[in-house]
């Protein structure tokens, strides 16, 4: 699996049905007039709290001001600060399929998948002044069965802009191709990949209750995801 991905078929009926009805009311698109995300009956209630994934540490604030410049002088470059967090002798990042963190837990812990990192070194980047934004790649589905849970991933990966340069960095090292196909991802698109993330894992456990609270909250942010 890559970073982040999607939960298509579970195990559990009453799952099935809670799904089929969530997907019915979510049919049409984003929009005021949308009906409500269906709670759970009889299954235990979850007030899950907003999670930044895009949130900085001490830490991470002093990684930027030593490695975001080439030279304590030079204003800050992307290449330096891509190659200083890519670079297995400086931030030893370890490249985890199935650990989703919030930036500043991604870089305290020194690992996390696909989407953990983007969210990591764009916040970075951001914090050096630097245009960095979140960019889904297209790639050929690749299925996965964890406890009777089909799983298929998706590709995340971050880009930096500077002085009309494009740089992608990419957790798993893939090198870019001239057909690939990629998307601009916005901040709240992504922070709703991050809570289906967590829904899966959440599923995985068994936890069909939480797992559903988190895909709701999903939800809420873009009614696309359905």
């Amino acid at each position: 699996m890559t970073g982040s991905y999607w939960k298509l078929k579970g195990f559990r009926a009453l799952l099935a049905i809670a799904l089929a009805a969530l997907l019915v009311s979510c049919a049409g698109g984003p929009g005021r007039n949308q009906p409500g995300i269906p709670e759970l009956k009889n299954q235990p209630k979850y007030d899950l709290p907003d999670i930044d994934m895009l949130a900085m540490s001490a830490e991470m604030k002093q990684f930027v001001d030593r490695h975001a410049r080439e030279d304590s002088r030079s204003e800050p470059s992307a290449w330096a600060l891509a190659y200083a967090t890519m670079s297995p002798d400086v931030l030893r990042f370890q490249y985890n399929p199935q650990i989703t963190l919030p930036a500043d837990s991604a870089f305290h812990e020194g690992m996390g998948n696909c989407l953990t990192f983007s969210a990591m070194i764009i916040a970075m980047a951001r914090e050096a002044g630097l245009e960095a934004y979140f960019q889904e790649v297209e790639i050929q589905p690749e299925w996965s069965n964890v406890n009777d849970t089909m799983l298929v991933s998706k590709h995340v990966n971050a880009v930096i802009y500077q002085k009309q340069r494009k740089y992608t960095i990419d957790v798993s090292r893939r090198k870019s191709k001239t057909d690939d196909r990629t998307r601009r991802l916005s901040d709240t698109e992504a922070q709703a990949q991050y809570y289906n993330n967590l829904g899966a894992e959440a599923l995985i456990d068994g936890n069909t209750a939480l797992a559903y609270a988190y895909f709701r909250k999903a939800l809420e942010l873009d009614r696309r995801l359905d």
